[in-house]
């Protein structure tokens, strides 16, 4: 599959001054494949270093931020490397991983009137990216097989993995709460009103409770705080948001994923613009 990141890589490549590069991003979005791609594609040989201070080499590495960012011990090499973070596959990204690679083209190209009469076929597409998500190993295996049971079995394994991960990193005196926290994600977004209810994790839940592990989540990259607001105004800025990882539980799933409805549907409508817009925290 095409990653748009590929760019970035290339562009670190031949910049000037170019120190040793490394890929952040959440586990199993991709990062040590996209390495390994880039390598092969771009370099004579490819091999695995243990060298900060190499320029003659160009290194590069993966690692997840909850084994970069949220580490014990050994210190950061702050100002000897450059970064660049990777993220689950975006909107765009695929498409072009389902065989749609002229209408991705299309989309950056902005040519809306043009696209005008695909409308149903890009509803279609984004419904089934509200399912299926961007996590590089569903994505594949929904790309070859287009069928659901094997995407709900690789994504069940994700959320696994992540929270047998929380035990490797989470301080012992808040890893009941980031627990508790994470599996309340799938019913805080299923809710009509989206503001985050923290009775909703425990009777009686206070912010002040969980707050610490709602931040550790945040640093980790597996959640992202969105500030709610009563008017859109200036100097409000907004940026460009892609879905990462729909979570889901069994028996529960997002409106766009049942609904039948097209554009007009006011949950389908307000769901596309939280996936175009969003406020940085």
């Amino acid at each position: 599959m095409e990653r748009e990141a590929y760019k970035d890589l290339l562009e670190w490549k031949g910049k000037y001054g170019r120190k040793p590069l490394i890929l952040n991003g959440t586990r199993q979005v991709g990062k040590t494949w996209l390495l390994k791609e880039f390598g092969s594609r771009e370099y004579e040989s490819l091999a695995y270093i243990n060298c900060e201070e190499a320029p003659e080499y160009h290194i590069a590495v993966a690692g997840s931020l909850l084994g970069i960012g949220l580490h014990e011990g050994t210190g950061f090499p702050v100002g000897k490397v450059d970064e660049i973070n990777l993220y689950p596959l975006s909107f765009k990204e695929f498409i072009t991983a389902l065989g749609n690679k002229i209408l991705a083209e299309q989309m950056g190209e902005d040519r809306w009137n043009e696209l005008s009469g695909l409308s149903s076929l890009f509803i279609e597409l984004l419904r089934q990216y509200y399912y299926v998500g961007g996590m590089p190993a569903v994505v594949r295996a929904y790309a070859e097989t287009h069928d659901v049971p094997p995407v709900r079995d690789i994504q069940n394994q994700i959320l696994a993995d992540y929270r047998r991960d929380f035990s490797k990193h989470v301080p012992a005196d808040i890893l009941p709460k980031v627990n508790m926290v994470w599996d309340s994600v799938p019913a805080q977004l299923a809710k009509e009103n989206k503001k985050y209810i923290y009775s909703a994790i425990k009777k009686g839940g206070r912010a002040k409770e969980f707050e610490i592990a709602i931040q550790w989540l945040q640093d980790a990259g597996l959640v992202h705080k969105v500030r709610r607001i009563s008017k859109l105004a200036i100097p409000l800025k907004l940026y460009a948001l892609e879905i990462d990882f729909v979570v889901q539980t069994d028996g529960l799933y997002p409106i766009e994923v049942k609904a039948d409805e097209n554009l007009r549907s006011k949950s389908l409508r307000s769901a596309a613009a939280v996936a175009r817009l969003t406020v940085p925290c």
